[in-house]
């Protein structure tokens, strides 16, 4: 048995069969097979087949590998790739990571697992935007009853505000999709699995392990296996999308709504990346660099000189990662009831529970308001004195705040890029240190707000940040 088998059977989770008997009867309850054409139903089978038989969607996994290896036209690579897959274990784990990691082993062995928190959001991601898409794909028409651009991105938006506070990934609000849809969202996912694993098979191709660098990973999170080297991920990411695009850059000729689909895939996988790194980090991962900075490395170093006289592809004009930017303008608070009204009968009620998400977008408001918001709770708070100069009373606050240990170490940490910082961890420690700055007010019947001075600190702390990282 190779080590990264052995490595493979030590580290995967396997879900429990009561677990998984029950996930695949609500799917069928879902998505009747009577109604689905021979093929779509052949592959659900497959997927709940393998799923019973591994406990993992790893047999996606190695589908995916075998896309990627048949599009690969340089013989050259072809014929290293067919080395690596010699001794390459392919895995999923469920662990609810939003992380794809590479291990590689004395034996030159290899092991790649990606976790089913990314494999979920991925797919919600995906299904998002094919319910609410206004332009074709491959040849489809936009749905006749289209679920609004701002409900589908608060959905996302609701759904890592649940892993910013410290939520399993994965868990999302599921979604009823037709036949088609189905067939639409699952050719999406299949390349974004594509585009990460050709990027996992870049920094092997690249030699970018060593002796003291076995571990790399697609996705940082906050048990990253890696030290700073973002400049290994910009390559990978960018050999990445060459493989992923071979087949039809050897020849020159291309389908445009098959590479229209290929692109969007890798938009809206690193799309939710961002969304995913500021609603989680205020210090993030340095081991790559942001998703929005990778996305304009693919497009200025690859894309424009590729398809610079084809802007028919709107490869980066899409209109839901258009709407996640800005969201900002929209109170997080509202998120859970935008996504109970705004899907309509595309939300599964069955698992839908308002008030626990409801619960979630409370939380995503306490850990990232906008910073209006935290003003205005402040302004409004019935506890100042008549006399109080209130701006000024907040604007000391936040100064003290700041002065503290515990803003001076979140900034260490940026300069540092030793650990990361989750938004949870700094909102609990500089709300403690804003509600030890107000020990002696007087007290109120009304609870002091501290968890918006803690919202305005972090604010200008991630903006002390980017400064100093540009």
């Amino acid at each position: 048995m190779i080590e990264a088998q052995r490595r493979f059977d030590l580290l995967t989770q396997r879900a429990r069969h009561d677990v998984i008997e029950a996930s695949v009867e609500h799917a069928r309850t879902l998505y009747r097979q009577d109604q689905m054409e021979p093929g779509l139903a052949a592959q659900f089978r497959a997927a709940a087949a393998a799923l019973a038989g591994e406990g993992t969607n790893a047999d996606d996994t190695r589908r995916a590998w075998s896309a990627l290896r048949e599009r690969v036209r340089d013989v050259h690579v072809s014929r290293r790739l067919a080395e690596i897959t010699d001794s390459l274990v392919l895995g999923a784990t469920s662990g609810g990571e939003v992380s794809t990691a590479t291990l590689t082993f004395p034996d030159n062995s290899y092991l790649i697992m990606m976790d089913h928190g990314l494999s979920n959001l991925t797919w919600l991601i995906a299904q998002l935007f094919v319910v609410s898409r206004r332009t074709p794909l491959l040849g489809h028409p936009p749905p006749g009853n289209p679920v609004g651009i701002t409900a589908a991105a608060q959905a996302l938006r609701l759904t890592t505000a649940r892993i910013a506070g410290g939520g399993r990934a994965g868990v999302n609000p599921s979604l009823v999709l037709g036949r088609d849809e189905l067939a639409l969202a699952g050719a999406l996912v299949r390349e974004i699995d594509i585009f990460v694993l050709a990027h996992e098979a870049a920094h092997i191709l690249l030699g970018h392990f060593s002796e003291d660098h076995s571990g790399l990973t697609a996705v940082g999170h906050p048990s990253q296996l890696l030290g700073r080297r973002p400049h290994e991920e910009t390559a990978a990411d960018l050999l990445a999308v060459t493989l992923q695009l071979d087949d039809m850059l050897s020849t020159g000729e291309g389908d445009d709504r098959v590479i229209a689909l290929r692109l969007t895939a890798v938009r809206l996988f690193l799309a939710l990346l961002e969304l995913y790194e500021r609603s989680m980090f205020v210090v993030q991962p340095t081991s790559h660099p942001p998703a929005a900075a990778r996305w304009r490395t693919i497009v200025s170093e690859r894309l424009t000189r590729w398809f610079d006289d084809s802007g028919r592809l709107q490869y980066d004009d899409i209109e839901l990662v258009r709407t996640l930017r800005e969201l900002d303008a929209i109170p997080r608070l509202s998120d859970a009831a935008a996504v109970h009204s705004g899907m309509g009968e595309r939300l599964d009620r069955a698992l839908w529970s308002f008030h626990e998400w409801s619960q979630v977008a409370a939380l995503g408001h306490f850990l990232m308001p906008a910073p209006a918001e935290a003003l205005a709770a402040l302004t409004r708070w019935p506890g100042w004195p008549a006399d109080a100069d209130v701006e000024s009373e907040i604007a000391g606050l936040v100064a003290e705040v700041l002065a503290a240990e515990e803003a001076r170490a979140i900034v260490r940490a940026a300069v540092s890029g030793e650990q990361v910082v989750s938004r949870l961890a700094a909102a609990a420690g500089l709300t403690a240190r804003a509600d030890a700055a107000r020990k002696d007010a007087t007290t109120h019947t009304d609870p002091f707000p501290s968890w918006a001075i803690a919202a305005i600190a972090i604010d200008a702390l991630t903006e002390t940040i980017a400064r100093w990282q540009r």
